[in-house]
């Protein structure tokens, strides 16, 4: 089966409890992948912030520069300091605090 069926199959054949039990395992999965990235940050390395609130962090991009248990601080690269400069919520010296590590996806180094 692939996700194209699954996704017919939901739409076609659940009914209301289905959907519930359903949304429940999603946000079950979705936390379960939260951890796994989280156990990947580490200083000095190059992230992307994901799936977070409010939605304008989604995609910054920068450098892990502190971490403490499950936050960490990012020094935002100069693009995602420009674009936080364009939505009006810009940050001293791009620095973006407190992130979520279950909201960081690593990077590849860019060069």
């Amino acid at each position: 089966m692939n996700i194209r069926e699954v996704i017919e199959f939901i739409y076609d054949e659940t009914d209301e409890q289905d959907i519930t039990n359903i949304f429940n395992a999603c946000k079950s999965r979705k936390r379960v992948l939260g951890q796994c990235r989280a156990a990947q940050v580490r200083v000095d390395q190059q992230v992307r912030v994901v799936n977070i609130s409010p939605k304008y962090l989604n995609g910054l991009t920068g450098k892990v520069e502190f971490l403490s248990g499950s936050r960490c601080d990012i020094q935002l690269d100069e693009r995602s300091k420009a674009r936080i400069a364009i939505t009006r919520h810009g940050r001293a010296g791009g620095l973006l605090s407190g992130v979520p590590t279950s909201c960081i996806v690593p990077q590849e180094e860019t060069s």
